[in-house]
């Protein structure tokens, strides 16, 4: 079952491409699917987002990656204010260095690239949104599962529930950049942090943006 899936997702993967004409409108569709991690046989949701430019020239990019949090145990990571319970809700917090290795097989931390490719235009409105963060309603009201907040090499944490922060696998001199969304705001921004504060992780397929 696994390896039909990486073996449609690699398909997925193709462009189309008709030359010499000019791009119109940018449209985009999401399909959420499910992968096992066989390292501690969770399962994670994933959204396979499919990019257009509709017009006279099209093209198509299809991109997999994780609509959850990355929450595997690895020495360099912690869960937020060290319970297990935010764990469980927004995944775990890693060093820049342990993210760098923590992907399961076939996958890897996003680049800035993939990134810009994937939400440079997404606002609060849009579907793509799902994504990023996870939406849940409960008794309380909305619940943003990705927002995963901040932990600091001193050992406090910050902003769990309002403010995600994820790695990417782009440095900046001796920092790297990491990517963030404010629930509020509905738009993503990029800076950069040392490698030694722990933030969020999600993982992309290889082969759909390689």
């Amino acid at each position: 079952m696994v390896l039909r899936f990486f073996m449609l997702a690699f398909l997925l993967s193709c462009s189309v491409v008709n030359e010499g004409e000019e791009y119109g409108e940018f449209i985009s569709q999401t399909t959420e699917i499910k992968f096992l991690d066989s390292r501690d046989s969770t399962v994670y949701r994933a959204v396979e987002i499919e990019l257009k430019k509709v017009g006279k020239l099209q093209q198509k990019e299809v991109y997999v990656w994780m609509r959850e949090n990355l929450n595997f145990y690895a020495e360099g990571s912690k869960c937020y204010n060290d319970d297990t319970a935010n764990c469980d809700k927004y995944g775990r917090l890693y060093d820049w260095e342990t993210a760098m290795t923590v992907c399961p097989s076939g996958w890897h931390l996003l680049s800035v690239k993939d990134w810009d490719n994937i939400v440079s235009n997404i606002d609060i409105e849009s579907g793509l949104l799902s994504g990023i963060i996870d939406e849940e309603y409960s008794n309380d009201g909305k619940v943003w599962r990705g927002l995963g907040g901040h932990g600091f090499s001193d050992g406090s944490f910050s902003d769990i529930g309002t403010s995600g922060y994820w790695w990417t696998s782009s440095e900046n001199n001796v920092n790297a950049y990491f990517q963030h969304l404010y629930y509020l705001s509905g738009k993503t921004d990029r800076n950069s942090d040392d490698k030694n504060n722990l933030l969020s992780v999600r993982c992309v397929l290889n082969q759909l943006s390689e």
